[in-house]
């Protein structure tokens, strides 16, 4: 699926929904990006969001702050929200900037989202 700009497909597995994007994530693109993970957060019966990088090929900090915001949303609801697969300029950015590793880490509050929603983020 793609937007205007935002090149993306979004998997369901289970629980687990992984959000797959490609292409350049800037200013031209970030609201969207915005649109696309709250919707991914959103989703009923959801546990984990996987937001794969693999084929990013270029990050700017508007973005990077997007992922920060949906990262910290899904954490508020007690869903798990993760970044994979970050290569190469993608991956250092990130790295530098300081968000790599809780991006790439996070265990979020499954624990309340079970005990909450049925194993569910809302």
């Amino acid at each position: 699926m793609s937007g205007m700009n935002l090149l993306y497909k979004v998997d369901r597995t289970g629980g687990r929904l992984s959000v797959r994007l490609a292409g350049g994530l800037d200013l031209s693109t970030v609201d969207e990006l915005g649109e696309v993970l709250a919707a991914a957060i959103g989703q009923p019966d959801t546990v984990t969001v996987e937001v794969d990088l693999g084929e990013v090929n270029y990050i700017d900090s508007t973005s990077i702050g997007t992922l920060v915001a949906a990262f910290r949303a899904a954490n508020h609801v007690g869903c798990v929200l993760h970044v994979s697969h970050a290569r190469g300029m993608v991956q250092e950015v990130l790295d530098v900037v300081g968000v790599l590793e809780p991006l790439t880490t996070n265990t979020g509050r499954r624990g309340a989202a079970e005990k909450r929603a049925g194993n569910a983020c809302r």
